[in-house]
């Protein structure tokens, strides 16, 4: 009698877990094409937001996938945009609550060179700094601070530019961990070193090249065993390139270089 019991309760447990493992299924919401990214902004709350380098525009999206506001992006003649946005926020370029973000752009002929601009949802633009390849908000000691990284592609030299800003990161915004570094030399030559946080590898992590026009190159697999890859000569053929630091997270950090 015992046994008949307690074969039931079995049965009965084994279904109600088969049922909740049935429904409990990872199934696709949305899908955006381009580079969708994520930011909690101040007001707003949580926003997609879509680059699409044709247009030359930023699509934000509310959380049911409805299109929120278009933001057009201003490219000087002769530069290329860059796939990605960051610091895609409210309330931390400006104190009247429009969306601002940073946007980088580039051009290889007569030489390399990069700008990169601060806009609002208007496309005002709020900042434009010269040399600057990609540039990221932080909060240090309480304020908020945009740091500019300019490298000079002759010298292959870096610099840092660092700007005070008048709002705060109540927004989670795409920023350079601590342990972030750029990649060198730049422009490579003979191979280039891209260093990543090896700490946040716990679960394995992945690093992608991508060519000036989105497509995948090369991509490799890491762990916490290094901190750095080594592409070598040959791998890559000249030209710009465009890389992303994945662990199982997320993204953790993106660049650019240039192979000669």
């Amino acid at each position: 009698m015992r046994y008949t019991a307690f074969t039931k309760v079995l049965v009965a447990t084994l279904f109600v877990f088969t049922s909740v493992v049935s429904i409990s299924q990872i199934t696709l919401d949305h899908t955006y094409t381009g580079w969708a990214s994520m930011s909690n902004l101040a007001i707003s709350g949580y926003k997609y937001h879509v680059l699409d380098t044709e247009t030359k525009t930023l699509k934000l999206y509310n959380i049911n996938h409805s299109l929120w506001k278009t933001v057009n992006l201003s490219v000087p003649a002769g530069y290329t945009l860059l796939t990605s946005v960051y610091n895609v926020s409210e309330n931390l370029f400006s104190l009247d609550g429009k969306v601002g973000f940073t946007y980088s752009y580039y051009q290889t002929t007569p030489s390399v060179q990069y700008e990169t601009r601060v806009i609002n949802e208007n496309g005002t633009i709020l900042l434009t700094i010269a040399g600057a390849t990609y540039a990221y908000a932080y909060e240090v000691d309480g304020e908020a601070k945009l740091l500019a990284y300019i490298t000079n592609y002759t010298s292959s030299t870096t610099t840092t530019k660092v700007f005070d800003l008048p709002g705060d990161l109540t927004t989670n915004v795409v920023s350079l961990t601590s342990e972030s570094r750029l990649p060198f030399p730049n422009p490579a030559i003979d191979g280039i070193t891209i260093p990543y946080p090896a700490n946040e590898m716990t679960e394995g992590g992945e690093i992608r090249v991508f060519n000036s026009g989105g497509q995948l190159m090369k991509s490799f697999q890491v762990d916490q065993t290094f901190n750095h890859i080594i592409i070598r000569p040959g791998m890559l053929s000249s030209g710009v390139y465009h890389y992303k630091i994945l662990n199982s997270t997320g993204e953790l950090d993106a660049g650019s270089f240039v192979v000669r």
